[in-house]
């Protein structure tokens, strides 16, 4: 239906739909997100960071089983730590609690702990949902989108499953992933040190989402950006360290044990079959593990593959641009961070970075691989993991199949795949968009 056809009002058929999707998708985004946040009262994944925090607060071990124990949430939470779960380890192997978040985190959260814990939680939820609304009206004015552009990249980012999953959750990493982009309009909008610090608190709350924006903007000589970032979290990171140093308080030995439990013990982030959980993961070691059945040989290979793309993007950020668009190499370093590192299925909220590219670039010469990558994207509307997981238990999908290997790989672990095929085809954007630069072009810098 042509964009200009209009109905008996006056107004276009596209545009009333964008509305009505506006809701709905609206509607979706609240009842799977925030709602399910506030009613849920069992365990999620604020509630180890915020005792965490608590005990970093009073200067004791916060990776420490038997401090988390200690300043567990009394009241507003339906689930308590048995000790005996502390002192089997059951708690850390089975849910990787404590969580390795690094002393960064805890720093950032420790002026809110002097909330009680459901006071905490609304309001980690309210500013998240905030957070949110500003994301999308800062990605509307980085893509200048129009009307119908702009509806339907909310629209997008409301139906992101990763959002709506992240928040339910009440994980950090939505909150992350919206600083990251407040901060790159920001820099845009030359407030190169309050983008600096954004991304500062970025990686205070989660490394592995703000190192790739921290690397583009090194990348780009952008050094009061990179270097506000930089100077920020070694701040951050030394208050954390003096805290607990100035209390004598031992912490790094448990602070490996938590992070090899998170890798390497059959919890969250391991790939492996000791994993009931693994195709949660969007790393491509998920993908790739059922192929070769073994941890060391999965690694090397997926380090090869992700070398050659990351090469790829650092080749082509030497090169000047055709357009003064900096949102497509920041959408490929954020898809490219995804894929070697362990990130859970609600890190992909990232991706909305590279929709709102997209969304904005369908109108241009390359429509074709544009609406590949948007494609791709798409898988992202819903958990395609849990949702398989669901249809297995439920019996639908017959168990003969679930242990195949080509199954596990190319279905089961989609997600990864998908996300591999966005960094490829966001690369040859890329490069489209190099090869279209005027002879008398100038490249941008700070």
């Amino acid at each position: 239906m042509p964009w200009a056809q209009s109905n008996s009002s006056g107004v276009p058929y596209p545009q009333a739909l964008l509305c009505v999707l506006l809701i709905g998708s609206g509607l979706v985004f609240a009842l799977r997100g925030p709602v399910r946040a506030i009613r849920d009262t069992s365990i999620n994944d604020l509630v180890s960071p915020y005792a965490q925090a608590v005990a970093w607060v009073h200067g004791v071990d916060p990776y420490s089983a038997d401090s988390l124990l200690t300043f567990w949430p009394k009241q507003g939470i339906s689930y308590h730590p048995d000790p005996h779960q502390i002192k089997d380890r059951s708690l850390l192997l089975k849910h990787g609690i404590p969580r390795a978040y690094p002393l960064t985190c805890f720093v950032i959260l420790a002026p809110f702990t002097a909330l009680s814990w459901p006071l905490f939680k609304s309001l980690s939820v309210l500013l998240t949902v905030i957070f949110f609304m500003a994301a999308v009206r800062c990605l509307i004015s980085i893509t200048r989108s129009r009307m119908k552009a702009g509806l339907a990249l909310t629209i997008s980012a409301l139906l992101l499953a990763p959002f709506q999953t992240g928040i339910a959750t009440c994980n950090l990493t939505i909150i992350a992933v919206e600083l990251a982009i407040i901060a790159i309009w920001a820099d845009l909008a030359k407030k190169q040190f309050v983008a600096g610090i954004l991304i500062a608190l970025c990686i205070a709350l989660k490394p592995q989402i703000g190192a790739g924006l921290f690397i583009y903007y090194l990348v780009r000589r952008n050094w009061r950006t990179s270097g506000t970032a930089l100077v920020a979290t070694i701040l951050i990171a030394c208050l954390g360290v003096v805290r607990l140093n100035q209390a004598h308080t031992e912490w790094i030995a448990n602070y490996v044990t938590d992070n090899r439990a998170l890798v390497s013990t059959g919890v969250l982030g391991d790939f492996t079959d000791k994993n009931p959980t693994r195709f949660g993961l969007v790393n491509l070691q998920v993908a790739v593990f059922p192929v070769f059945r073994n941890r060391e040989e999965t690694n090397i290979s997926v380090l090869a593959l992700c070398s050659i793309l990351v090469a790829a993007w650092f080749f082509l950020m030497r090169k000047p641009s055709g357009s003064s668009n900096s949102l497509l190499p920041v959408s490929v370093i954020s898809v490219l961070s995804l894929i070697p590192i362990y990130h859970r299925f609600y890190d992909a909220a990232l991706l909305i970075i590279p929709i709102s590219y997209l969304l904005n670039n369908l109108n241009k010469k390359s429509d074709k691989p544009t609406l590949i990558a948007l494609a791709s994207s798409a898988f992202f509307i819903v958990p395609g993991g849990s949702l398989l997981y669901v249809l297995r238990d439920r019996g639908v999908i017959p168990i003969r199949l679930t242990v195949q290997g080509w199954w596990n790989s190319l279905v089961m672990a989609h997600a990864a795949w998908c996300l591999f095929f966005l960094a490829g085809t966001l690369l040859y954007l890329m490069a489209m968009d190099i090869s279209r630069r005027p002879m008398d072009v100038v490249p941008n810098s700070h």
